[in-house]
C-alpha cells in the first residue's frame, strides 16, 4: 500500500511538471510576444507569428497595422491547451488608459509555440 502511494505520488508530480513546462513554454510565448508589440518591434512579433496570422497580414508592415494600439501591460491568468493549439487569456491596460480582456491564439509548430490570432476587446 505505502508504495502504491509512493508511485501515486511521483506519477502525480511528474504530471504536475510536465503541465507546468507545457504552459511555461506558451506563456513564454505569449510573453515574446506582447513584448515585442508593446516595444513597437513588430518585426519580433511578426517572426513569432504562425503561418496563417503571418498569411492573413501580408508582413511586418500589415501586422502593425492589425495591432495598432499596444497594451501597456498585461496579465493573463488563464491558459488552455489541447495537444497543439492553445488559447491564453487575461487582461491589459490601453495606450488609452482603459482596461481591455486580451485572448492569444496559438498553435505549435515543431518545437515553437507561434502565435496565430490576436484580440483586445475593453471592458465593459
Amino acid at each position: 500500500m505505502k508504495r502504491t502511494l509512493v508511485t501515486v505520488g511521483v506519477f502525480v508530480i511528474l504530471m504536475a511538471s510536465l503541465t507546468a513546462c507545457a504552459g511555461g513554454d506558451i506563456n513564454d510565448a505569449a510573453q515574446a510576444f506582447m513584448t515585442a508589440v508593446a516595444n513597437g518591434d513588430y518585426a519580433t512579433a511578426f517572426d513569432l507569428s504562425g503561418p496563417q496570422l503571418q498569411a492573413e497580414v501580408g508582413g511586418v508592415e500589415g501586422l502593425q497595422a492589425a495591432l495598432p494600439g499596444a497594451l501597456t501591460d498585461w496579465k493573463f491568468d488563464s491558459i488552455s491547451q489541447d495537444n497543439n493549439t492553445a488559447t491564453m487569456a487575461g487582461t491589459g491596460t490601453g495606450p488609452d488608459g482603459l482596461s481591455y480582456t486580451v485572448s492569444l491564439y496559438f498553435e505549435k509548430l515543431g518545437d515553437a509555440w507561434k502565435v496565430e490570432g490576436y484580440a483586445a476587446d475593453l471592458v465593459p
